[in-house]
């Protein structure tokens, strides 16, 4: 029912990942397999969503604060040149403010439940994530919706649940599209070495210890873009759009409007 899993290399970062982090190997097992029995009795549809990217352009949206700027020049391309949209999270609420609607949503639920739920009855699908700090949240979100949803985990996965690999919501995202093979994967809304992005959180939710914590995640999904385009860079086109200063590692810098020419 689950395609096959990324590979070993990703168990090895997951092993970092868990040193790094100090998470819970054991929740994040029971996580999926919680997850992956809700799911059991539900269609795959990780089929149609590879149907929607393979072979096309994808734009993957991330939560930093250029976002805005990012989607107003994606506002005027995307009808034009037929391209796939995928939301990481919490880049889901400013996409469907710019009258845009993600094809696809690539979630933990921590970026607003209200904008998922909106995204979905629009026609997105959502893949939700299953990890050990949210395994109370994803399960009773896999309970209250059903159709055009798809669930993973970070750890080997159980029953009817995925593991493509990566961590934070953008790579992750990366990492799902990529295994669809899509001919070219453009970046918007990204800067991993900016400022911590707020556009995407509630006022106050930044204290200094969860502003460490992101920048230490940043570090990694750094190191995780740079191990896809590794795998895939010879295969797709990848392409960081994003009107940030910094680049994604293994990406190309280009500016969004040149993408399209």
């Amino acid at each position: 029912m689950r395609e096959e899993g990324p590979g070993e290399w990703w168990y090895s970062k997951y092993e970092s990942i868990l040193s790094v982090f100090g998470f819970d190997r054991k929740r994040d097992e029971l996580a999926a397999e919680s997850c992956g029995e809700l799911m059991l009795s539900r269609p795959c549809v990780v089929g149609d969503v590879r149907s929607l990217i393979e072979g096309r352009t994808v734009v993957l949206a991330g939560g930093s604060d250029v976002l805005e700027e990012d989607l107003r020049a994606l506002s005027g391309t995307r009808g034009r040149f037929g391209l796939v949209l995928v939301a990481a999270d919490g880049a889901t609420r400013p996409i469907l403010e710019k009258g845009l609607v993600p094809d696809v949503v690539v979630t933990d639920l921590d970026g607003g439940i209200d904008s998922l739920m909106s995204a979905r009855e629009r026609g997105a699908f959502l893949i939700v994530h299953a990890h050990g700090d949210n395994l109370v949240e994803v399960t009773e979100f896999l309970k209250r919706v059903d159709g055009r949803i798809e669930a993973t985990c970070q750890c080997r996965p159980t029953g009817h649940v995925h593991n493509f690999g990566g961590f934070t919501d953008g790579d992750r995202a990366a990492f799902l599209v990529l295994s669809f093979q899509p001919s070219a994967l453009v970046l918007i809304g990204m800067d991993l070495d900016g400022p911590v992005g707020r556009l995407t959180k509630p006022d106050g939710w930044y204290t200094p210890e969860r502003e460490r914590i992101k920048r230490l995640k940043l570090r990694v999904a750094s190191d995780l873009f740079l191990t896809a385009s590794e795998i895939y860079g010879g295969k797709v086109r990848l392409i960081d759009a994003s009107s940030s200063s910094s680049t994604v590692p293994g990406f190309i810098k280009r500016p969004l409007r040149s993408v399209f020419e």
